[in-house]
């Protein structure tokens, strides 16, 4: 019976030895996750409607990965394709683009505008400039993988980005230098209504003259806000008997 249990012991420690070697091969084929790398600085800050332009090299490609989808934020600029592909070689515009994979390493080629959160609107008389709320949690890009079935596959990379408005900060200064706080949070209802240039200018003949505004410009203000708040309502009202009549 013990020479038995002499002659078992070496076949299970042969087995195991073996168990170690497969698991020491998988390991780090498993640990080697794939890589994204930018030609490129891409900021995390950048300023509305700039051009960016820079190649992505993708690598240690997951082997059950059959295809790439990249998706961006940034819009098609000057004639140039928003997409690029090396190998296969191929162009697009449209986003996401999907990419089937003939190798270990696939590069593309991006080039694009940063988004303009700025719009003008003219409802009436009046001119408003207006400023999309969203400024953060642009994408230069998201890569995502699936396999031949269409699965996704749990790999994936985002590279965000966020827009800087210099008007904004400009005049976010100039509300800083005014000591008066009702004045500051006037103006600066002014600036958020749309009525960026009147804010601005009355701004700037304060800080012209010491905190002393002429009444005749505080009227012309509040004559300013009241046309704008009547265009508004308007605009709403009109939208309110259309959806009516649906």
């Amino acid at each position: 019976m013990e020479a038995m249990n002499i002659y078992r012991s070496p076949r299970k420690c042969l087995k195991i030895f073996y168990l170690l070697i497969v698991a020491l091969a998988i390991i780090p084929s498993g640990g080697a996750a794939f890589q994204i790398a930018a030609d490129e600085q891409l900021p995390e800050v950048v300023t509305e409607g700039t051009t960016t332009d820079f190649n992505l090299t993708i690598t240690n490609i997951h082997p059950a990965a059959s295809w790439i989808i990249i998706d961006t934020d940034l819009h098609k600029s000057d004639d140039i394709p928003l997409f690029l592909v090396n190998e296969p070689e191929s162009i697009s515009n449209e986003t996401p683009i999907n990419i089937s994979i003939p190798d270990a390493t696939v590069t593309v080629h991006l080039h694009g505008q940063v988004p303009k959160i700025t719009k003008i609107v003219q409802p009436g008389p009046v001119t408003l400039t207006v400023y999309d709320t969203k400024r953060t949690g642009y994408a230069y890009y998201r890569v995502t993988f699936r396999d031949d079935e269409g699965n996704l596959i749990s790999e994936s990379d985002t590279r965000v980005f966020s827009i800087n408005v210099p008007e904004i900060d400009h005049f976010r200064q100039k509300i800083n230098s005014i000591s008066d706080p009702f004045l500051s949070a006037y103006l600066q209802d002014l600036f958020d209504k749309g009525l960026v240039g009147e804010a601005n200018a009355l701004a700037d003949h304060e800080l012209a003259q010491d905190g002393q505004i002429p009444i005749i410009w505080l009227i012309g203000a509040v004559c300013i806000v009241a046309v704008a708040a009547f265009v508004v309502g308007v605009r709403i009202g009109s939208r309110n008997n259309g959806g009516d009549d649906e």
